[in-house]
């Protein structure tokens, strides 16, 4: 299916905005929370809160979304990674990401603001979010949610940190119950087709995904440095997964022999790629009207690897 009419009125509203000066990290930043602000939908959730706890090298932001604050019984959670290339991104600009999948869900969600780099370079991403996996599952009792029934999940490169900690290639006390990615960055050394089909004016191109990974490693660094779910940690350890996926993505062809893999290896897998869409599209409610479905019907499918 060609790309939508929508995300190309979108594309090609954004190849014209676009500066012509070379790519920074803070132009980065700046453009991808612009992106995020512009697409955003957000709906009300019952509870929102700010919390900050002690992280492993400094204090480690979360927020917490739970649609039903006064529920009798422990609930099922998400602990929910943004994306951003490691690099930019933030719990502002996955707000209204949260809020659909917590009311979707009808369960808390925690979003991580892990640390970003180059200030933090990589694992220090990887690190914040499998110790808020731990956190979350430590605080269950206070929190009111089921440790058993925790499920870990993020966004484009928040996708690969969830996959990582949830097929055991960095060590978690807690087993995640499901997995969660949404048009996840599985290898960030691969190559792909989709990589090349997709690699100019799909939102992401090869010039920023080069500079996100020079930042995360340092200059001149090779991208095979940063771990994937492909290369690393057990496939058959991966939880049930839910992964989203959009047909006009340099990262499509990643997830579904993601997915392959996990098939391959038995575990249950609901893999749902979206005709005409783009990374991040589910993010951008607010200008492509496929993005809400898209989350409810992850977020339908999550709750029941959760709830089973």
């Amino acid at each position: 299916m060609p790309l939508d009419p929508r995300a190309k009125r979108l594309l090609d509203m954004l190849a014209m905005s676009s500066p012509a000066a070379a790519l920074t990290t803070q132009s980065r930043r700046d453009g991808f929370a612009k992106l995020m602000q512009m697409g955003a939908r957000p709906q009300a959730v019952a509870h929102v809160e700010d919390i900050e706890i002690k992280g492993p090298e400094c204090p480690l932001k979360l927020r917490l979304y739970d649609p039903v604050p006064d529920r009798a019984e422990p609930a099922p959670a998400l602990v929910f990674l943004h994306g951003g290339g490691l690099v930019a991104g933030n719990i502002e600009t996955h707000d209204a990401i949260c809020r659909d999948l917590a009311n979707a869900l009808a369960a808390p969600v925690f979003s991580v603001g892990y640390r970003l780099a180059p200030e933090w370079r990589f694992p220090a991403s990887l690190v914040d979010a499998s110790f808020a996996l731990d956190w979350v599952a430590r605080e269950a009792a206070a929190l009111n949610i089921d440790p058993a029934r925790i499920a870990i999940g993020g966004e484009s490169a928040g996708g690969m940190l969830a996959a990582l900690i949830a097929n055991g290639h960095l060590s978690v006390k807690s087993s995640a119950k499901a997995l969660l990615l949404l048009c996840p960055v599985i290898d960030l050394a691969g190559d792909f087709p989709s990589r090349s089909e997709f690699a100019t004016g799909y939102l992401i191109d090869k010039a920023t995904l080069a500079h996100d990974i020079a930042d995360c490693l340092g200059e001149d660094q090779p991208a095979s440095l940063l771990p994937s779910p492909l290369r690393h940690g057990s496939a058959a350890r991966t939880p049930p997964t839910v992964i989203v996926s959009a047909e006009c993505d340099p990262f499509r062809d990643e997830a579904l022999l993601y997915a392959q893999m996990l098939e391959d290896e038995a575990v249950p897998v609901r893999h749902m790629c979206h005709a005409g869409m783009v990374h991040s599209f589910y993010g951008l409610g607010a200008l492509l009207p496929q993005a809400r479905p898209a989350l409810e019907q992850a977020a339908s499918a999550l709750g029941e690897f959760l709830r089973a």
